[in-house]
């Protein structure tokens, strides 16, 4: 789709199918269903408010509370997730699951993850539909960079119930930053046993050639419609569920 607006496409969406081997559980199934948009010359703040109204319409919610990932972080678990102490981390990891943590290491962000979705994202809840924005510049993917901490990524996502509902992006332009950013994701995954990923692909040449200023979610639909239904599985909304991993 990013291809697509490099070429002249407007603001677009689509919705079908995706996969991702090996998840399998309650809100996980390796075939989903993803509806994904890209809104051209849109400003990050703008899309957070369009994903609340979305959640609230679809969700039939009253509010939603915009909250910055550092926040939640000193509320909950009252450290600074990326300048604290990186052993610190590692001991609070092992009181959730020894195993996990000396598996983790030193990386630190796997180790903010465990506690992101062990401690904070159950807290999520209520009757309000939460988004998560300005997460760590290391966590950025395919956002660019914060102009209000430079230690942080125009990055947000929606939470509701305490389960991630979608993830957004002020879409990175810098086809070399996207490189860079590859190359550093490549080394975990070696280091880790996982095959490295190619690094000059069809994406980086269109970013080469101009990509527009543009804001860029991804909602996983199977998710809403379960939450929309009340539902307590993902195969509750899917006709035909996988049972496999």
């Amino acid at each position: 789709m990013k291809r697509m607006l490099a070429a002249g496409a407007p603001s677009i969406y689509s919705l079908g199918p995706v996969f991702r081997s090996g998840e399998f559980g309650q809100y996980h199934n390796i075939e989903f269903t993803m509806l994904e948009w890209y809104h051209r010359d849109a400003q990050v703040d703008h899309e957070i408010r369009l994903l609340g109204e979305l959640a609230c319409h679809t969700l039939a919610c009253d509010e939603v509370r915009v909250v910055r990932y550092r926040e939640l972080f000193r509320r909950h678990l009252s450290l600074d997730p990326i300048s604290c102490d990186l052993a610190d981390l590692a001991r609070r990891v092992t009181r959730q699951d020894a195993e996990l943590a000396q598996k983790l290491g030193a990386d630190r962000d796997s180790l903010l993850d465990v506690l992101f979705s062990s401690v904070i994202q159950p807290e999520l809840t209520g009757p309000a539909a939460w988004i998560v924005r300005d997460y760590p510049l290391s966590q950025a993917a395919l956002a660019k960079q914060s102009t209000d901490d430079p230690e942080c990524a125009q990055r947000f996502e929606l939470f509701f119930d305490g389960v991630e509902m979608a993830n957004g992006y002020d879409e990175l332009l810098d086809a070399d930053e996207l490189i860079r950013r590859a190359e550093a994701n490549n080394v975990k995954r070696q280091q880790s046993g996982r095959r490295i990923l190619e690094i000059e692909t069809t994406l980086v040449a269109a970013m080469r050639r101009g990509l527009p200023e543009c804001c860029g979610v991804a909602l996983g639909f199977d998710r809403l419609l379960m939450k929309r239904m009340g539902v307590p599985q993902i195969r509750d909304v899917m006709p035909l569920p996988s049972d496999v991993v």
